[in-house]
């Protein structure tokens, strides 16, 4: 894989979510890695992603919880979050204002559009924070 590849940390409580888009955004040419919320914080700590696509709809720490520790404590230094989630738009726009993430992504798209808008979010990562 490239060295330049984009770093896109997937968050959610389900594997299947988790192996059907990591190997989707790994065949796009991502750099992926995957965590269940249960150690979620840890992992972004460790990995320094990119971008956290992330399910709010989870048990325990739910995705908006993480969300809004992860302003709180800036532990996502260079990096944005986009919820990951199949909530209604109107939903996840709440979701987005209240916990200061950049945005959402709908699992319901079809793949292309998916990978479109994971590298539309990268692009704006590469915008906000230049290396």
């Amino acid at each position: 894989m490239a060295t330049n590849a984009a770093r896109v940390m997937i968050i959610d409580d389900s594997e299947t979510v988790l192996k059907v888009t990591a190997h989707k955004l790994k065949i796009a040419g991502f750099d992926v890695i995957t965590a269940g919320n249960e150690r979620s914080l840890l992992e972004i700590a460790q990995h320094k992603p990119d971008l956290v696509l992330l399910d709010v709809s989870m048990p325990g720490l739910t995705g908006d919880r993480i969300a809004q520790l992860l302003k709180d404590t800036g532990l996502l230094k260079r990096g944005l979050v986009v919820f990951f989630s199949s909530r209604t738009a109107a939903e996840l726009e709440d979701l987005v204002i209240q916990t200061g993430a950049a945005g959402y992504i709908r699992k319901d798209l079809a793949t292309g559009d998916f990978v479109s808008q994971v590298q539309y979010w990268v692009g704006e990562v590469r915008r906000q924070f230049p290396s």
